[in-house]
């Protein structure tokens, strides 16, 4: 039988339940990514409002002024 254990979220060692990280160097590193994930899908959501409004802005220039 196998104890009753965890693993470590960003390196996989073995802990002991109820810990998600078995050093804080590696609780900083998945910090670091979640920050980095969140910054992420803040530009691609920025860019997905943008690309249909500048989409709608040239072909209004394209009708106004026949380029």
């Amino acid at each position: 039988m196998v104890e009753d254990h965890a693993h470590c979220l960003v390196c996989g060692k073995v802990i002991s339940p109820g810990k998600k990280f078995c050093s804080s160097k590696c609780e900083e590193k998945y910090l670091e990514r979640k920050a980095s994930l969140e910054r992420s899908r803040r530009m691609i959501n920025i860019l997905m409002l943008l690309t249909p409004i500048l989409l709608v802005i040239y072909i209004v220039i394209v009708r106004l002024w026949g380029v």
